[in-house]
């Protein structure tokens, strides 16, 4: 009995730390905006360098949670209004130990 509860233990440690980088975009805009996001492992370490990459729309006001499992959670953002998010261009910020992003950032 004692090793089952000390399997569970463990197992659930290791799907705590598995899921540890959960970011949570916050759009205090007054309009939509377009994240472009990429998670995953890369080839050069801890880098925004990523083969995963989706984008989303988030509304006025609204939330997004990105799971990024123990990867490093890399985004940029744009203003509805200004066009899609140019991911050539973009300045990619990283996020490693989860937490709450606002977009934009407070003092912008």
């Amino acid at each position: 009995m004692r090793w089952a509860l000390a399997a569970a233990i463990v197992a659930a440690g290791a799907a705590a730390w598995a899921q540890s980088n959960r970011v949570t975009f916050v759009n205090n805009l007054r309009e939509p905006i377009e994240l472009a996001i990429r998670t995953g492992p890369s080839d050069e370490g801890e880098s925004c360098e990523k083969a995963n990459e989706t984008r989303f729309t988030v509304a006025p006001g609204g939330r997004r949670v990105v799971e990024g499992g123990n990867h490093l959670v890399c985004y940029c953002w744009s203003p509805n209004s200004k066009g899609s998010v140019k991911t050539s261009t973009c300045s990619w910020d990283g996020i490693a130990d989860g937490g709450e992003v606002h977009l934009p950032p407070e003092g912008q």
